[in-house]
């Protein structure tokens, strides 16, 4: 009946299609939801041992196992084979798959049938896959480590210090300092966490304290000039790192900034600057930003002294000191780009009394000359 008064309803709100429909009896319409689920689960595991008899096992059996592979042993293991043996069979999708297996000079099976097990097969792991209980492992209460620390602190409470700088340094286990196992706790430790503390708040409701001044002084390698006394060039001297950045004659630190406010932060230059050259730009360079560029009119740059100030906020920053256009600004005969228009010849005429125009040099450079050229 329920049925019936559906159709009524139907049929009066779309008279033409309901009328072409044939009224099947209900029965009918789940024998046929019963046969098609039939058809989509044909395949079971006894089609897939059917299929290895007739394809396989001639090649892959206790007398003759084709890449160490005895399918006849599987088969008889019966049901259990494919949660016993799942990387043997998932070899076996793969191998059906791509069509390696069966081989070229054996009869094929047809492109339905190996769906049908390739099919079955996947669907079976997908079951395996479903009883497995996973296992999280045990997760154990641990301290911060000295990164995870700061970035707490400054999450809490507003302020950027570096205050586990004074703590020991973080045990690591498997290339992971934040390994509970291995950060453990010691009484050093704890001092250390409690005088953070201390600090960490008076910051916060205080201000950061007033420090006296001080010097970091960072000694880098001094690279020495192979190129003096030749003219060597980059390949393309129109096409090269104008900031200097990326060449071997940069110096770069990593330093850290504890308070907000102004700092003086002074370069010591070294190399040289050919005869007739314009002046060299040396330049200050902070988080990859030009913070301030120099000048020096000068032969011999070695010892020269720069020097910047600039307002810097709290943290760490990286320093970089460079040449700007190095390879610009060359006497002409090194054929770089904008070429020095100053005439050739030593700065100093080089002979056993100073003329005028010596005199005039080295009140205007000073020591910044090469006294040694001739």
């Amino acid at each position: 009946m329920e049925w019936q008064e559906n159709s009524r309803f139907l049929l009066q709100a779309r008279p033409r299609t309901i009328s072409a429909m044939p009224k099947v009896p209900l029965s009918y319409v789940a024998i046929i939801v019963i046969l098609v689920a039939a058809a989509v689960c044909r395949a079971d595991e006894h089609l897939v041992f059917r299929f290895l008899r007739t394809h396989c096992v001639r090649c892959h059996n206790d007398s003759k196992t084709s890449a160490d592979l005895n399918l006849r042993v599987l088969q008889a293991n019966g049901r259990r084979t494919f949660d016993e043996s799942r990387e043997v069979w998932e070899r076996v999708i793969a191998k059906l798959k791509t069509g390696e297996m069966p081989p070229a000079d054996e009869p094929r099976p047809t492109a339905a049938t190996v769906a049908d097990v390739t099919d079955w097969l996947e669907s079976d792991f997908i079951r395996q896959d479903r009883r497995i209980q996973p296992q999280a492992g045990r997760v154990s209460a641990r301290r911060l480590n000295r990164a995870e620390y700061n970035n707490s602190i400054r999450d809490l409470l507003g302020i950027d210090m570096r205050l586990s700088a004074d703590f020991p340094p973080d045990q690591t286990a498997f290339g992971f300092d934040n390994v509970s196992d291995a950060l453990r706790m010691s009484a050093v430790l704890t001092e250390k966490y409690l005088d953070a503390a201390e600090r960490a708040v008076r910051t916060a409701v205080f201000g950061p304290e007033k420090l006296e001044p001080s010097v970091t002084h960072y000694p880098l390698p001094v690279r020495i000039n192979l190129s003096r006394g030749t003219k060597s060039k980059p390949k393309n001297p129109f096409d090269y790192d104008l900031t200097g950045l990326s060449t071997v004659y940069a110096a770069h630190v990593a330093h850290y900034f504890p308070v907000d406010g102004e700092y003086s932060i002074r370069i010591v230059l070294n190399g040289h600057r050919p005869t007739q050259s314009e002046p060299a730009h040396p330049a200050l360079f902070i988080d990859g930003v030009l913070a301030e560029e120099f000048e020096v009119d000068a032969t011999d740059l070695e010892g020269q002294v720069v020097e910047a100030r600039v307002q810097l906020e709290s943290g760490e920053r990286l320093l970089s000191a460079t040449y700007l256009k190095m390879f610009h600004g060359l006497p002409p005969e090194y054929q770089g780009p904008e070429p020095s228009s100053r005439p050739p010849g030593p700065l100093l005429t080089g002979g056993d009394q100073l003329n005028e125009q010596d005199i005039e040099i080295l009140r205007r450079l000073g020591t910044k000359i090469k006294t040694d050229m001739s």
